[in-house]
């Protein structure tokens, strides 16, 4: 919890701290009620040791305003920005959507290989927000999946803008094994750029998709290839070593990684593949036959064909039986002495 705040304090006279959301290496983020417009909303309260001149608060306040007047679906809306004074602490507080960063960092933490629908809908919105803020003039900076929250269900980026001014060797000091996310450029310059925040996107997703901490990029990248080489292409993109090799629009990169991602493998196309009936011939025997490779299909599945195979020929014997031995039809004298009853209730 950052100094001189707890849960219960009003911040400026108007946002009444509830619950501590979470502890980050840069922020402190409650869940705060605005007492103005009566809504709840989320209060980061920034680590003092990373903002401890009036120059990088005065930067972090008029990047914070910047990003506001960028809107996109999946970047997170911040409301207001300022300075926050209790007793002798001065510190910077952020207001913003009120969302929950648990559900990446869970599956994250859990591990195991996410589902190829998991790995589109966080690479769609994030690479759309992405492109949203580069076309706005801004660089996320220093992307991490602790900047990607939720809202109503809704995947989106915070954090925005916020740290692309932030001294890269205090930054580093504190970040921890987050260290992993960053541009190596952006680690050893402290320069950010939009190559730097697709990196950060990238090792994601990496991590996404093989189920474990990427702590090198190029053995797990080479150790994804193993399982798809389209899906290790599609992250290289955005992960070359040098910034000038990596794709600079999220469409371009988007439309990689949905053929990676979209498309079953070899393997999974065979076993998917539907089974091919020929039509009966007329006056023939008629049996079905598969065109796919017995290997393929399990107990189950085979126990499934067979029922077909033997309820299909019992349909197909029957129609035979109707055409060798066709109902002659009813004569006009009988039908006359054996009229059709018509049923009255």
């Amino acid at each position: 919890m950052s100094e001189g705040l707890s849960i219960g304090d009003t911040v400026v006279g108007r946002y009444k701290l509830l619950d501590l959301l979470g502890v980050s290496s840069t922020r402190s983020a409650y869940r705060a009620y605005d007492s103005e417009v009566e809504v709840e909303v989320a209060l980061w309260s920034m680590r003092a040791e990373l903002f401890s001149t009036h120059a990088s608060r005065a930067a972090f306040v008029t990047a914070a305003k910047r990003a506001r007047e960028v809107r996109h679906p999946h970047l997170l809306r911040i409301f207001e920005v300022d300075t926050h004074v209790q007793g002798f602490d001065e510190s910077l507080y952020l207001t913003q959507q009120l969302g929950t960063s648990a559900e990446l960092e869970g599956r994250l933490s859990a591990g195991g290989m996410a589902e190829p629908a998991t790995i589109l809908r966080y690479a769609q919105s994030l690479s759309t927000a992405l492109d949203a803020l580069h076309t706005g003039g801004l660089y996320h900076g220093w992307l991490m999946p602790a900047d990607v929250v939720e809202v109503a269900s809704q995947v989106k980026l915070c954090g925005a803008g916020l740290f692309a001014d932030l001294q890269a060797e205090s930054a580093l000091a504190i970040w921890g094994e987050g260290v992993r996310y960053l541009d190596p450029e952006l680690v050893e310059s402290g320069r950010c750029s939009a190559a730097s925040d697709w990196y950060g996107l990238g090792v994601i997703l990496l991590e996404l998709a093989l189920g474990e901490p990427a702590l090198s990029v190029p053995e797990s990248l080479a150790s994804l290839s193993k399982v798809s080489t389209k899906q290790a292409e599609a992250l290289s993109l955005v992960l070359a070593p040098k910034p000038e090799d990596r794709i600079a629009a999220g469409v371009s990169f988007m439309a990689g990684v949905k053929r990676a991602w979209e498309e079953p493998n070899a393997a999974t196309a065979a076993y998917h593949k539907p089974v091919n009936l020929k039509a009966p011939a007329p006056d023939s025997n008629y049996a079905p036959t598969l065109s796919m490779e017995q290997s393929f299909i399990d107990a189950e599945v085979a126990q499934r064909i067979a029922a077909h195979r033997a309820e299909t020929s019992l349909m197909v014997s029957e129609v035979d039986q109707r055409r060798r031995f066709p109902v002659p039809p009813r004569s006009p004298a009988l039908k006359a002495k054996t009229p059709l009853r018509k049923w009255t209730r």
